[in-house]
């Protein structure tokens, strides 16, 4: 699951751990020498105590989680989490679009991590995907340490002071048999988010994997599917039975490699240029929508189809491919990612922070 959010100049801030809401004026920094606390609003690291110079610290009231210092400097949040069942791909798909993030629009936008966790995670994920060219190993149930990341729009300059505009972008990265077992920690996550990322492997449908020639298919696994985790994600919104999810909805097929070949000349075959500049097509957009809408009909998928409409009131497809080729037995090889970063495109685009 992922989030950003939305502090800047308000009287509030979201805590990015517990996603609990607090005033900003009710927050305290405090000196990790001497303890001595500070009010939010000091412009100051270090303690200003006779001979401490400690360095402070911004705790949520609620969770005591460590928040970064910058949290009120932020001009706007976006807030998404990430759900798929287990082996959909989350890790690979969050490092990797990351990674293509920091590669390809840095141009117009840099991001970095907040903290040393953060950045260990992804150094770590990296390592094994980039370096080693190894698969990731699974996450493990039960994990639940958010990554947090800022946002510089090298596009949006203040001249006046001196500053660009800056967002703050927290990731949460699930393992995929958490979402049978709900949690307050989660279900926090869920109720906070603005869009949800809905990762699917293409394998998990019955007319794909007939498509494709393998076994193994039952005609209700698609609409079982979707119906579970729309039941989870009602949980988390505190929905009652049979209310659509109002949320925007995000339903991204990835290992698309695998069924490239099944979608002809089509549109979504081909890389998206346009996101390589930092730059959304709304045109681009409604096409892939469309034509895996049209491809999934045409296999006789309707169940799965069916089953997204009754649940969920807006939903958008999406085909990415974190690794671009199957792996072997002896690892992923070079990374060929496919349209990875359309889906943060999309919630950008969404909330006017790129056009």
């Amino acid at each position: 699951m992922g989030l950003f959010g939305n502090f800047g100049g308000n009287k509030t801030i979201t805590c990015p751990y517990c996603m609990d809401v607090v005033r900003k004026d009710s927050l305290r920094y405090t000196c990790k020498k001497c303890g001595t606390e500070y009010p939010s609003s000091i412009k100051v690291q270090s303690c200003k105590t006779k001979n401490c110079g400690g360095l402070l610290e911004l705790k949520c009231p609620t969770c005591e989680k460590e928040l970064p210092s910058m949290i009120f400097q932020f001009a706007q949040y976006i807030k998404f989490c990430i759900v798929g069942q287990t082996n959909c791909g989350k890790t690979n798909y969050i490092t990797v679009m990351l990674e293509e993030f920091k590669q390809k629009l840095n141009k117009k936008m840099l991001i970095q991590p907040m903290n040393t966790e953060t950045s260990d995670i992804q150094i770590e994920n990296v390592d094994y995907l980039y370096n080693q060219k190894i698969e990731l190993p699974p996450t493990p149930s039960g994990y639940l340490k958010p990554q947090l990341w800022q946002i510089t729009d090298r596009t949006r300059y203040n001249k006046v002071k001196e500053a660009y505009k800056v967002y703050s972008l927290n990731i949460f990265d699930g393992a995929g048999e958490d979402y049978l077992h709900m949690t307050d920690d989660i279900r926090r996550y869920i109720n906070g988010a603005d869009y949800i990322f809905f990762l699917v492997d293409p394998l998990n449908l019955p007319a794909v994997r007939k498509q494709l020639g393998k076994s193994g298919a039952n005609q209700n696994s698609s609409e079982e599917l979707v119906n579970g985790m729309a039941q989870y994600l009602r949980m988390g919104f505190g929905l009652s039975a049979g209310k659509r999810i109002g949320k925007p909805v995000a339903v991204i097929f990835t290992k698309f490699d695998m069924i490239m070949e099944l979608m002809g000349s089509a549109q979504i075959t081909q890389e998206n240029e346009a996101a390589f500049n930092g730059d959304y097509m709304r045109s681009d957009a409604d096409a892939i929508d469309s034509e895996i809408r049209s491809w999934l009909e045409s296999i006789g998928e309707r169940y799965f189809l069916s089953a997204l409409e009754t649940n969920f009131k807006k939903t958008r497809f999406f085909g990415v491919s974190s690794y671009g080729h199957a792996p072997t037995a002896s690892g992923v090889g070079t990374l060929m990612p496919h349209r990875v970063l359309d889906p943060v495109m999309w919630v950008l685009a969404d909330k006017k922070i790129i056009k």
